[in-house]
């Protein structure tokens, strides 16, 4: 009997044994399974993160060029406001932009220039001087016309003024190798003339566009009030005049 009781009581402590090893066993497993979950979730976390890093790196910025900085979005047009040339060039490179309400030096080599009345708010003249790119952009006369466009006041000149015609001015054989001279006008329509002695408007008796052009290669764009005199005497500056259409209403 007492043999049989203690057959029985160590065949309970080993499967007590079993029971423990097994548990403990387990155990181990679902501890293993538990650090895997976590090194997976942070190496889930370490490739997220570098994802993130990647989509929120900045792009490497591609320097603005000087055509860029003349066509720059919102720019103020003839007529604009010197105010708001301002606050789209005030940061340019000094000397680069000579404003119409500030005093420079003749040695500056501007590469935008504009002009107003004194202690007025209102653009009357613009000059874009491509000789003075540092870039040494070439700009054929088509470009040339296009950017002239987005400097027209085509709100106002669509109240007030109307296409009085376009010209080229080439020199004479002796001078063969000077510039070319393309003009573009607009004048104040009778209804524009009446409401500027009305005092209804400010706005000039034209608006004269005129492209300096040598060898097909654009030089100089002067949006202005009128023509140099030497352009009304053709013949003592050498000069003679062609027929050459263009209304920057096309390019509109």
């Amino acid at each position: 009997m007492r043999r049989i009781l203690v057959t029985i009581m160590a065949a309970v402590m080993v499967m007590t044994i079993t029971a423990c090893g097994a548990e403990e066993s387990q155990s181990s497993k679902e501890e293993q399974t538990s650090a895997s979950a976590v090194e997976e979730v942070t190496e889930n976390e370490k490739e997220e993160n570098q994802e993130s890093d990647t989509s929120t790196t900045e792009p490497d910025t591609v320097s603005e060029t000087d055509m860029d900085i003349v066509l720059r979005s919102g720019h103020p047009t003839y007529y604009g406001s010197v105010a708001a040339s301002h606050v789209v060039w005030d940061d340019v490179e000094k000397n680069r932009i000579h404003f119409a309400d500030k005093n420079y030096g003749y040695n500056d080599n501007p590469i935008l220039t504009m002009d107003a009345y004194r202690n007025s708010d209102i653009i009357r003249q613009v000059i874009i001087n491509f000789t003075n790119f540092t870039d040494s952009t070439t700009v054929p006369l088509d470009d040339a016309i296009q950017i002239a466009s987005s400097y027209m006041p085509y709100d106002v000149m669509d109240q007030y003024y109307e296409f009085s015609g376009s010209k080229l001015l080439v020199p004479d054989e002796s001078r063969k190798d000077d510039d070319s001279y393309y003009v573009i006008s607009y004048r104040l329509t009778d209804e524009g003339s009446k409401a500027y002695y009305a005092k209804e408007h400010e706005y000039s008796g034209s608006i004269d566009v005129i492209i300096q052009v040598n060898n097909e290669t654009t030089k100089s764009i002067d949006i202005t009030f009128g023509t140099p005199r030497w352009m009304s005497s053709l013949d003592k500056n050498n000069y003679s005049k062609e027929e050459w259409l263009c209304d920057l209403y096309d390019y509109r």
